[in-house]
């Protein structure tokens, strides 16, 4: 199970606290060393990152260092000298990121440290989370350069969805692990981007099953039909100069008109007014 969850990951401040917590709780004279790796927030300098290795070789076979998790800034080239496995966060600029990918697929085959590329999946300080299209993007240019590749933050749920947002207010959108892991297998299938971006643009349903299937009509108010009449109706918006486009879902899949309104304009670069009748 180790293996599969990876290495304890410490910021450089708490790797300054780990000898006294060892200290305080001494572990079995058989215990196997604690797999542990430096994860650098955005920031952090390499003489920071230094002494953090340091401290952890200093407790000989307590620990063992994996990683080292750090911005992919101008100095990552200085933490390779430690020896360990990289994992170097890439920025969201598409141009920066090409190049930065090249880079780092050229250090991974001189025969050193693995290097991964690493990047971010929940919305920070430095940007919103990143959308279908942006993550697809990392994931095939990654895979296309054969670069191995680490996600971070807000995959707490199997399939995407709209959250609790973590900061207690409001709500946010939330890639799946499942969307994730499927976009990969896609990718390294061959598929092109976009198709990539869809499966990471599916969302969940709620309680209703994956895929769209029959379910019974629901049931709606009866009302006397002279009623709007009376009331005088509506103003229908203009059509003029608008497609007509099908979706394979409706009411009977519980996807509302204002849903629908709502996906268009966050996802489709789309107004409201551009919208017609649905």
């Amino acid at each position: 199970l180790g293996s599969r969850l990876g290495p304890l990951l410490l910021s450089v401040d708490a790797v300054a606290q780990l000898p006294q917590v060892l200290a305080d709780s001494p572990a079995a004279p058989d215990a196997a060393a604690l797999p542990v790796g430096i994860a650098a927030r955005p920031g952090t300098g390499t003489e920071a990152v230094t002494r953090a290795v340091a401290t952890l070789r200093g407790l000989g076979e307590q620990v063992r260092l994996e990683v080292v998790e750090r911005a992919a800034d101008a100095d990552w080239h200085a933490t390779a000298d430690h020896g360990v496995d990289l994992a170097l966060e890439a920025p969201r600029d598409p141009a920066t990121l090409e190049s930065l990918l090249d880079r780092l697929a050229a250090s991974d085959r001189t025969g050193g440290p693995r290097v991964v590329a690493k990047w971010r999946t929940q919305a920070s300080p430095a940007g919103p989370i990143p959308t279908p299209d942006e993550l697809a993007a990392f994931i095939t240019a990654c895979v296309g350069r054969s670069l191995p590749f680490k996600l971070t933050g807000g995959l707490h749920h199997a399939v995407a969805r709209t959250a609790p947002a973590q900061s207690g207010e409001g709500t946010e959108e939330m890639h799946g692990a499942l969307n994730v892991a499927h976009a990969t297998h896609l990718a390294l299938s061959g598929a092109p981007a976009s198709k990539v971006a869809a499966a990471l643009a599916v969302i969940s349903q709620g309680d209703q099953p994956f895929f769209a299937q029959e379910l019974p009509e629901p049931k709606r108010k009866e009302r006397d039909r002279g009623e709007r009449s009376e009331r005088g109706g509506r103003t229908p918006r203009s059509e003029e100069g608008k497609a007509t486009y099908w979706m394979a879902v409706g009411h009977k899949h519980r996807a509302l008109p204002g849903s629908i309104v709502g996906a268009l304009t966050n996802e489709g670069g789309l107004k409201g007014s551009d919208i017609g009748a649905i």
